[in-house]
């Protein structure tokens, strides 16, 4: 058996913006952030602050991915967020139909995120559903600014990640065993009052009744 099949499936790992698909897609290897609450948070500190972060299963095949995901998906007692749901109907049947469904593309959002060229070449025409799937596809541009987007998520993970390990950097003995990022992310939090949250919190919202009238149309 070889590294690279050692292990079929994962149970996955805290999701912040991306953290379990994006470098797997890299690996080809499928990686899912389900809808908030889908997974249960429990047990944790607290239940209500931690809702940036979602955890989601890997692995090799999308269909592994779909019968693992019932493992740890459904309604827990002791996580009030969490979603009541089948979770077992997930590993059912992937055949769904793709009429009157909707793909954005957003490109490079304007020029703000440069990628090789060649990458367009490839990716864009790979967007684009196939005549036969029926779905709808059209360009997206968001007018909303990037640094500011960027920011309704980096604020809010230093303020919870400095939180939770605030305890750990205070303790001489177990700051320098603490990696260099989660330092940064502790010392950044000091700086934070409650008005930069909470301008996060509303840029989050602006952000997201913008993207509504833009993809709407589509």
């Amino acid at each position: 058996m070889t590294p690279h099949n050692a292990a079929k499936i994962g149970d996955g790992s805290s999701n912040f913006a991306g953290v379990i698909p994006k470098p797997l897609a890299v690996r080809g290897i499928y990686g899912l952030r389900p809808t908030a609450g889908m997974i249960p948070f429990w047990p944790l500190g607290q239940l209500f602050v931690q809702q940036v972060a979602s955890a989601g299963p890997m692995a090799r095949t999308v269909k592994d991915m779909a019968r693992v995901l019932p493992i740890r998906a459904g309604n827990d007692d002791h996580a009030l967020l969490s979603v009541n749901v089948d979770a077992w109907a997930f590993a059912g049947t992937l055949e769904v139909g793709m009429t009157g469904k909707k793909i954005a593309w957003l490109g490079g959002w304007n020029g703000c995120f440069a990628m090789d060229q060649r990458c367009w070449t490839c990716a864009r025409p790979a967007a684009r559903p196939s005549p036969t799937l029926a779905a709808r596809w059209g360009e997206a541009m968001l007018d909303f600014d990037p640094a500011e987007l960027w920011e309704t998520w980096l604020t809010p993970r230093a303020w919870i990640i400095g939180t939770c390990l605030g305890h750990d950097y205070a303790e001489p003995a177990l700051r320098p065993l603490m990696k260099d990022p989660a330092r940064w992310e502790v010392q950044r939090s000091f700086g934070l009052g409650s008005d930069s949250v909470f301008e996060a919190r509303m840029s989050r919202t602006r952000w997201h009744g913008r993207g509504q009238r833009r993809l709407r149309p589509i």
